[in-house]
């Protein structure tokens, strides 16, 4: 790993400063404001007044309508094509999305910058200003202290991919050093609702909605890309079966190409009797299709003991779940609330009875850290709540047939 490797450097730059005004030496003549550009630019804002919608739009665009390819001729792999060969060619790598998109913002009067970042595993840079941990270029807004990625072409508008969160950049043009955002609870959000009614039989009926925030939203769309088209049943057969479950069911994402609506996703499932009805019986809190991430969380056993850091996240999960029994069915027990906390991760599970047949469950799990980058000892912390999870999952609602 480039972090922590023994390594060899060499450079004749003296610092990352100078580092990045070369790279704006030979790239600044590219994103120039030609007719070509201006006329593209007031074609993707037309209508639009407000500022920051016209630089959602002119994203959005670049984002979906430049496809990203890459060739390299000459000195090709470190300098872009001038804006008006992009949008010709229609294609581009990294740093031709990023001219392109700097020109055509410039066009509608808002200044924006290259950022030289690394999209891999490296956290930190080398003493020495080398091109290597460097391979790959975004965009930076000052205007609204805003990073843009234009290759992740179903990213909305700031969200980065978490291959490019909480790293060191450098920002040419205004010769900054600086870091993308990290990740939080608050930025990085996944929330379920699921209702679920059991059947006499003991079938089950329900149906899910899941909203997305942030770095989780952007992987829900690469995840549910295509999946009308080409692997439906596939996909529900497949998280049937990772949550040891039978029956059928249908996912129903939003559009994952609609960049300007919040991508949601809703299901419907018919799972085969898990407990027996009529008669005392119990079980857990079933997942149907609904994402279970908490579930997926607790899958996720730490190791014993780590040598090395690693990559750790910071993100919010909510899990609401009302369950529905039979008539003359009496829930004679729920399991006891769950309640963990320590300074990087928190969880809270709440069972409460809405009527005799009727209970709804609460998880929630949130995890904060201050970096991307976690210390082999903090794995003693991820040991403890998975102990937790895996403990409140196994909990079970015991119910008995009244008649």
């Amino acid at each position: 790993n480039i972090d922590f490797a023994p390594a060899i450097y060499l450079s004749t730059f003296k610092d990352y400063i100078e580092y990045g005004k070369a790279y704006e030496a030979r790239a600044k003549d590219k994103s120039l404001v030609t007719p070509g550009v201006q006329a593209l630019a007031d074609q993707i804002t037309k209508n639009i007044l407000d500022k920051k919608d016209q630089a959602r739009a002119i994203y959005n665009w670049v984002s979906r309508e430049i496809r990203y390819v890459a060739i390299y001729m000459g000195d090709g792999g470190v300098v872009p094509n001038t804006a008006d060969d992009i949008i010709r060619n229609r294609y581009g790598d990294c740093k031709d999305k990023d001219t392109l998109l700097i020109a055509l913002l410039k066009a509608k009067g808002i200044q924006a910058h290259t950022v030289i970042i690394n999209s891999g595993s490296a956290y930190q840079l080398p003493p020495i200003p080398v091109f290597s941990p460097f391979n790959h270029v975004i965009t930076y807004i000052p205007q609204w202290d805003l990073y843009l990625d234009a290759t992740q072409e179903l990213a909305p508008f700031g969200v980065l991919g978490d291959h490019i969160t909480d790293k060191p950049v450098i920002i040419t043009g205004i010769n900054k050093l600086a870091r993308t955002p990290n990740l939080t609870p608050e930025n990085n959000r996944i929330i379920t609702n699921t209702s679920i009614k059991i059947m006499p039989n003991g079938e089950i009926h329900g149906v899910s909605n899941t909203q997305y925030k942030g770095n989780r939203e952007l992987a829900a769309r690469y995840r549910y890309e295509g999946y009308i088209a080409t692997r439906a049943e596939k996909m529900v057969e497949d998280h049937l079966f990772r949550f040891r479950q039978t029956g059928t069911g249908e996912f129903k994402p939003s559009d994952v190409y609609n960049l300007n609506e919040p991508f949601k996703l809703e299901t419907n499932f018919h799972l085969d009797p898990i407990a027996n009805f009529p008669g005392p019986g119990a079980i857990p809190v079933p997942v149907g299709l609904s994402p279970g991430s908490i579930t997926l969380a607790s899958f996720n056993k730490p190791k014993d003991k780590l040598h090395f850091p690693y990559e750790c996240y910071s993100g919010y999960t909510e899990e609401n779940t009302l369950i529905e029994f039979p008539e003359k069915t009496k829930i004679v027990h729920m399991p006891k609330a769950m309640n963990y906390k320590d300074k990087n991760m928190e969880y809270n599970s709440t069972y409460t009875k809405v009527s005799e047949t009727k209970l709804r469950v609460q998880r929630t799990l949130k995890q904060q850290r201050k970096s991307m980058v976690c210390q082999p000892e903090l794995v003693e912390g991820w040991k403890k709540i998975n102990k937790v999870l895996q403990q409140d999952l196994r909990s079970q609602i015991i119910y008995e047939w009244t008649h």
